[in-house]
């Protein structure tokens, strides 16, 4: 799992429906859905390609396994592939809910080309090769990725290991999508939970607009809570001790991170980094992870301000 505060230095903007009706169980039982106004192929993209009989070209027994809303902008969804014969080679496939302009496309590649200097300067963002507005990231020691787009929907494909799949394999994943029949599926932009509901002004602050996607859910048995725009999203999700959230808090508390940070007061215990994002444990003894995307647009003020409103729902 990636750690939000690698995140805050390295991926300041990334892409998340492929998964459509395959969210988690618990997310299904007690979100509103929100239909699609256009008919189009509905289902998991990831079995729609594992059941791919022809032109799949990319190697491995796949299964499929549910993923967690993805932490991107645009604002998507993920589902997982996962080789049945080696468990450590994965691949994310992230769909953006809304459409994708041509300019919103150069955007997010300028993030994308930052994030990755941010990482190493010798991991550089490359054309895709999978038509126009594609980009791709192959370094040496971490996960290769790859964004291309299928009519107006951008597509992120992300290998979840190092040394575990490469650009190869992707644009082959790639060009097998852009030929599936029948399209990329739609799914509903606004999937909520009442709990988030309280956090909802604060974010729409934060975003600049009103909230055009939502994504809330229980994961492994805690609360996320997502809004999104076009071009945006804002975050808080909880966990338990082995979190990435868990991890941050500890990080922090310590003082040991890459950034500087400092207490706040929101929950139990709080605290936020430099560049905005926020950490806290709930008297419930979870940890919960505050923060938006793209990064660089973070301010502290307007995070905390979002933590402090939507830490009630995390039992603080």
């Amino acid at each position: 799992m990636r750690r939000i505060i690698g995140l805050a230095c390295v991926l300041a903007a990334l892409t998340l429906t492929a998964c459509s009706d395959k969210q988690p169980d618990a997310m299904n039982q007690a979100a509103t859905q929100h239909p699609a106004t256009t008919q189009k192929p509905t289902g998991n993209l990831c079995e729609r390609l594992q059941a791919e009989p022809t032109g799949n070209e990319f190697k491995g027994h796949w299964t499929v396994e549910p993923s967690i809303p993805g932490l991107h902008v645009p604002p998507s969804d993920t589902c997982l592939l996962v080789d049945s014969e080696v468990l450590e080679h994965a691949i994310h496939v992230s769909v953006s809910v809304l459409p994708v302009t041509a300019a919103d496309a150069a955007t997010f590649r300028k993030n994308d080309e930052v994030a990755q200097r941010a990482y190493s300067a010798a991991n550089k963002v490359i054309d895709g090769g999978v038509g126009t507005d594609s980009w791709a990231a192959n370094p040496a020691r971490a996960t290769a990725w790859l964004v291309f787009q299928v009519n107006d929907r951008q597509l992120r494909l992300e290998t979840e290991n190092a040394g575990y799949g490469d650009l190869d394999e992707l644009r082959s994943m790639a060009r097998t999508i852009t030929n599936l029949a029948g399209g990329i599926p739609t799914a509903a932009a606004v999937v909520e939970r009442p709990e988030c509901a309280r956090g909802t002004r604060a974010a729409e602050d934060i975003l600049g607009t009103k909230a055009t996607v939502r994504r809330d859910a229980i994961v492994k048995g805690y609360l996320r809570c997502q809004w999104g725009s076009a071009t945006r999203s804002v975050f808080a999700r909880a966990g338990d001790g082995s979190s990435d959230a868990a991890e941050d808090f500890l990080v922090m508390q310590k003082g040991t991170g890459a950034t500087r940070s400092h207490k706040v007061s929101v929950g139990a215990e709080g605290w936020q980094g430099a560049d905005g994002h926020v950490t806290f444990q709930s008297k419930r003894q979870s940890f919960v992870g505050v923060f938006s995307f793209p990064v660089g647009s973070m301010r502290a003020g307007s995070i905390l301000a979002f933590a402090r409103a939507i830490a009630p729902a995390f039992g603080s």
